[in-house]
């Protein structure tokens, strides 16, 4: 089995599992595609785990019994040097190899990603505003992550979004123009962004007629420039 390690800029090493057991004639080995390490500083552990789980589901590693060490095996060697020495830290005084797969889970994912207090995460989410240089998709985006942590109901989900989608826009006018109406929370979304494009659209044409303008006004001045003078 080839294993590498993170450099220090961060770049994903990539490792190539191979289990086997030896023939007559030779090795029958069963490969299996090369899987990212994590890197606690640019990465989600949650995210990383779940993505672990699709990758046991592309290789047929059920979790069964007969599976469980591979298991355990693939998550090891493919958290990286650093994050296994935090594991092992974690794990201590056992050895991380004798621990469940789910065990093994809930160390890293208990430490990298401590579980925060609701009140303080829909605090986040209801004080989010459109930063000036941000787009509306991006700040859609923004409210649905902050979205994850609040543990909102699904009825109470859409109505949240809506309303810190609404209070969170900087234009006055698009605000209005959202208030006056029973929106839901895509049609607002929609809505703003269909003002956006129209603002931006305007701004264009006004800045080509700026342009325009310009251009004529230095053509005239250099055509006065150019007449004979009496």
């Amino acid at each position: 089995m080839n294993t590498g390690f993170g450099n220090s800029c961060g770049e994903h090493v990539r490792i190539q599992h191979t289990y086997g057991n030896p023939e007559s004639d030779g090795i029958n080995e069963k490969r299996y595609g090369q899987y990212d390490q994590f890197d606690a500083e640019s990465e989600d552990i949650e995210s990383y785990l779940e993505q672990l789980q699709e990758y046991f589901i592309a290789y047929d590693i059920e979790d069964d019994e007969d599976n469980a060490a591979k298991r355990c095996a693939i998550l090891l060697t493919s958290i990286g040097s650093s994050s296994f020495l935090v594991l092992k830290d974690l794990a201590f005084p056992d050895a991380p190899n004798t621990k469940t797969f789910v065990q093994l889970a809930t160390l890293p994912r208990n430490h990298f990603k401590p579980q925060r207090l609701k009140i303080a995460e829909r605090y986040r989410f209801h004080s989010a505003i459109l930063k000036p240089d941000q787009s509306i998709a991006d700040f859609v985006h923004e409210l649905k992550k902050l979205t994850g942590k609040c543990e909102f109901t699904n009825e109470q989900l859409n109505d949240n979004l809506r309303d810190r989608f609404i209070c969170g826009l900087r234009s006055q006018h698009v605000k209005q123009k959202l208030l006056s109406g029973n929106f839901t929370f895509q049609e607002a979304v929609n809505e703003a962004i269909a003002q956006e494009a129209a603002r931006k659209d305007l701004k264009d044409i006004s800045d080509s007629h700026e342009g325009e303008k310009s251009e004529s006004l230095a053509s005239e001045s250099r055509s006065k420039l150019d007449e004979p003078v009496c």
